[in-house]
């Protein structure tokens, strides 16, 4: 797909499915583009790469990376600590840090 939203939640479905090779070729489509991602887009890449933990080297640090460009363009603070595609990184320390600068314990909001 030439739609950034697609082809993101299509790496998630991919990387789900365990197609790895196929979700990450997704992932480096979209980061090779031009144009603008929407926050969305950045959060579902960020998921795609936390299901991809155990396939690819740094794949925690790429999640976390577009985690925190979906957070600072105001989407997905909410989202952090329930999603499910995120599991596999949850106790990473890159993770618990992003966590802990972005999800207030008390109210589950943005602290930034």
């Amino acid at each position: 797909p030439s739609n950034d939203k697609a082809r993101s939640g299509r790496a998630v479905t991919l990387a789900r499915l365990e197609r790895f090779t196929a979700a990450l070729d997704d992932l480096q489509y979209l980061e090779a583009s031009t144009r603008p991602l929407s926050p969305a887009s950045m959060y579902q890449m960020g998921c795609a790469y936390a299901l991809l933990h155990h396939s690819i080297e740094d794949a925690s640090e790429s999640s976390v990376q577009w985690l925190e460009r979906a957070l600072r363009s105001g989407y997905g603070a909410d989202l952090l600590t329930e999603d499910r595609d995120l599991e596999k990184i949850r106790n990473e320390p890159v993770f618990e840090k992003l966590v802990s600068r972005w999800v207030d314990p008390a109210t589950s909001n943005q602290s930034d």
